[in-house]
């Protein structure tokens, strides 16, 4: 058995990283560290060692090889994690098969002629300046709203957690087939979030009426920047999902009240 291990570039804490290795090795499981995603497809799977940011980012690489992620959370959070720093001996349950994977939803974000995934959230935002931009948005065929606020996240169940949860949006179960829209800041009484069906496409479109900037954001990790009337489309893609290891047996419920609530 092999596995590949994806590490936080910004740096790890050292002596769980070599507890992590040594585990390993007791295992007779072969590893080595990410460095290129050739790499990605001898492995049997793979070791996410850092914060959600760390672990989401190699799922999302690994997705598109169907490999599966095992989170070790090495960073503040670690929603996404299927291990802590203080159970690192239960890597050992991986080659006695007492494991399962976690099919998580991404989302096919596209503008103009690109394509980008993301497994958290798509955000349309401001520049810099504090100046609100406006926003067409429009669900399936059918514009349902024109706003004016500080920006729009669209996320997946697993992204409810994430941005949308500090913008006030609601925590969806990961096994839900919906998609979240939560406004920042809107200039409204009215504006709440909403969850649709993932079988909708959503479009945002970007009405420069006050000289603002905006970007699209996919998942913290790429931002582009739009112009007058671009629009970003937005739909759940049926040919990848993300897959994370879980060896304890904790559901969504245990995993909220853990994180969140205590």
């Amino acid at each position: 058995m092999k596995t590949l291990i994806f590490k936080n570039p910004d740096g790890v804490d050292e002596k769980v990283l070599e507890k992590i290795t040594k585990k390993l090795s007791e295992e007779k499981i072969e590893y080595e560290f990410f460095e290129k995603v050739s790499q990605i497809e001898s492995a049997d799977f793979c070791i996410a060692f850092g914060g959600d940011g760390t672990i989401i980012h190699a799922a999302k690489i690994c997705a598109e090889y169907k490999k599966a992620v095992l989170g070790i959370n090495g960073g503040h959070f670690g929603y996404t994690a299927g291990l802590e720093c203080d159970e690192i001996d239960m890597l050992g349950e991986i080659t006695k098969g007492n494991y399962f994977i976690d099919k998580r939803a991404l989302l096919e974000v596209s503008l103009e002629n690109n394509k980008y995934y993301c497994i958290n959230d798509a955000v349309v935002s401001k520049g810099a300046l504090s100046r609100m931009i406006d926003i067409s948005l429009s669900i399936g065929t059918k514009e349902v709203n024109k706003l004016s606020s500080d920006g729009i996240i669209v996320a997946t169940p697993t992204g409810s957690t994430a941005y949308s949860l500090s913008a006030g949006g609601p925590v969806l179960d990961p096994s839900v087939n919906g998609i979240v829209i939560t406004s920042i800041c809107p200039h409204s009484l009215y504006d709440r979030p909403i969850v649709i069906n993932d079988s909708e496409e959503i479009k945002i479109k970007f009405i420069d009426k006050r000289n603002s900037e905006s970007f699209l954001t996919i998942d913290g990790e790429t931002s582009i920047k739009l112009k007058n009337n671009d629009v970003v489309k937005i739909k759940k893609t049926d040919s990848l999902s993300a897959g994370l290891i879980r060896i304890k047996h904790e559901n969504f419920l245990d995993i909220l009240n853990k994180k969140f609530l205590y």
